[in-house]
């Protein structure tokens, strides 16, 4: 979450749901705008719980503020479940292999030296499960709208919240049998699709960064059918070969989903998370050594349903927006001076001549890729 402050500068309560930034803005006459504690995290069934823990800095300061807590899930019959310190500071998780218990109700219990804070008791929410991922494609608007549909057959269940998780291939124009390597500074030759130094194929990812809201509160069957929870406009690596999208679901309750919906309207309003009447952003966590003391967050508990959508190239005519041509008097001395003006080879197979290309058409980590291919890609490409 964030206060327009530096350490605050992921949108999302969720901390491994979102991850995203927006432009500083100074809030007017709220205080105090330091040393505020900002709870993030959401109690889930059958998935990863990451509750993130950071103190408001000043708009001046560059630093991340993680909080040092000792951090517990409590419940109703009085007992804890440490939640454990992560390798990243101010990060605490608990397994995936959490489940809740019927009829009881849970609470997040956060001690830092002599401060206690602690959310209200809260009643986990069932999620439905998702009922298709689909997508529609505008050839001529250049534009793919990722769909979600879902019911809730009992009826019950009237507000969501969903996050997704893109990841796509990153295909270049050009295979390079051979490229420079400006660290070892030396030509590496003989690259081929078959050996895993190649760089055509490469691999990127993003999450999303805002809070994706839903509801069937005026509806009489509780069903949300294909509701757009994600547009790509525009030209780009993301449909060069392979995309992919995981997008998951949490039912949440009314007070959770207007707090998040008064959050999102704030930062797309005024660039902060302030309202204009603090007290409509109030969550559900209080420090009880101080009743006084403001905290940002809000806790909730919900079971996650995910459901994974691919759509190949071949379906979508979206190509990067890059010409690969190279004018007829490029010349090098070199290959290294070739890298440094920002081209690469193209072909490499004496005695043929040499080609060159830009290096962003030949290289795919020049392209924003990486060679870290997720452990789910459905193919074999290196």
């Amino acid at each position: 979450m964030r206060l327009l402050f530096k350490n605050i500068l992921t949108i999302a309560l969720f901390a491994m749901l979102f991850e995203g930034c927006i432009e500083p803005y100074e809030p007017k006459n709220i205080e105090p705008t330091t040393g505020l504690l900002v709870v993030e995290g959401m109690l889930l069934e059958n998935a990863p719980t990451v509750i993130k823990l950071s103190r408001t800095i000043p708009l001046s300061e560059k630093a991340y503020q993680p909080v040092v807590a000792d951090v517990t899930i409590v419940n109703k019959k009085g007992e804890s479940i440490p939640v454990a310190a992560s390798n990243e500071h101010g990060t605490y998780v608990l397994d995936d292999d959490f489940t809740f218990e019927e009829g009881e109700q849970y609470a997040l219990d956060i001690r830092i030296g002599s401060e206690h804070y602690q959310s209200s008791f809260i009643t986990p929410a069932h999620t439905p499960d998702i009922d298709s991922v689909s997508y529609v494609y505008s050839e001529a608007d250049m534009e793919v709208k990722i769909n979600v549909s879902t019911h809730d057959p009992a009826n019950k269940q009237h507000y969501y919240l969903w996050s997704f998780k893109e990841d796509w291939e990153v295909k270049v124009d050009y295979m390079a049998t051979a490229r420079w390597d400006p660290v070892q500074k030396t030509l590496l030759e003989g690259l081929n699709l078959h050996t895993s130094n190649n760089r055509y194929y490469c691999w990127n990812s993003v999450s999303s960064n805002s809070f994706i809201l839903g509801n069937t509160e005026r509806l009489s069957d509780a069903v949300i059918k294909n509701k757009t929870i994600h547009t790509i406009i525009g030209r780009g690596y993301r449909f060069s070969s392979l995309y992919s999208i995981l997008v998951k679901q949490y039912a949440i309750p009314l007070d959770a989903y207007n707090y998040f919906r008064n959050l999102q309207r704030n930062i797309d309003e005024t660039g902060s998370i302030f309202a204009p009447q603090p007290t409509e952003m109030a969550g559900n966590i209080s420090c009880l050594t101080n009743p006084d003391t403001p905290v940002i967050g809000f806790f909730a508990a919900s079971a996650e349903k995910n459901k994974r959508l691919y759509i190949p190239a071949s379906e979508v005519h979206m190509p990067p927006q890059i010409d690969c041509s190279v004018p007829e008097d490029v010349f090098f001395f070199s290959f290294e001076d070739a890298y440094i003006k920002g081209y690469g080879l193209e072909v490499y197979a004496p005695p043929m001549e040499i080609s060159y290309a830009l290096l962003r058409c030949v290289d795919c980590v020049a392209a924003g890729g990486t060679k870290t291919r997720p452990d789910f890609w459905p193919n074999n490409h290196y």
